[in-house]
């Protein structure tokens, strides 16, 4: 018995592969951008959590792949893909901790990050 993909199931997996990676781009650019004009006063900042991101992957880009050289690529993918779960658990816990019970009277959140001032609470 033959541990090869056939050519088919290899290009449909990519396809759904591609698919879903395009589709959390898109999530992720649309949702940064949101959250960063809810949590900061400067709307001019509002755009830094996507661009802190695309900073991010092009940095890891070369090292990611000499890691992957070296051990392979199903463990370099495994670890890039814990680092990510892990950076969006972090990210989701940041955000509900920010939001939780720091809301002005107005409803909108625009006392983050820094904290609030007591008239800001109640």
């Amino acid at each position: 018995m033959s541990t090869v993909a056939s050519p088919r199931r290899t290009v449909l997996m990519l396809a759904i592969c591609q698919a879903l990676s395009m589709t959390g781009a898109s999530i992720v650019g649309t949702t940064g951008a949101i959250v960063g004009n809810m949590l900061t006063p400067d709307k001019a900042l509002s755009t830094l959590p996507i661009a802190v991101q695309m900073t991010g992957l092009m940095t890891a880009t070369i090292p990611a792949a000499l890691l992957m050289a070296r051990i392979g690529r199903r463990p370099g993918f495994w670890i890039g893909a814990s680092l990510g779960v892990t950076g969006a658990m972090i990210a989701t816990l940041a955000i509900f901790r920010a939001d939780s019970g720091r809301r002005p009277p107005n409803g909108r959140a625009t006392c983050l990050p820094r904290p609030c001032s007591p008239a800001a609470t109640r």
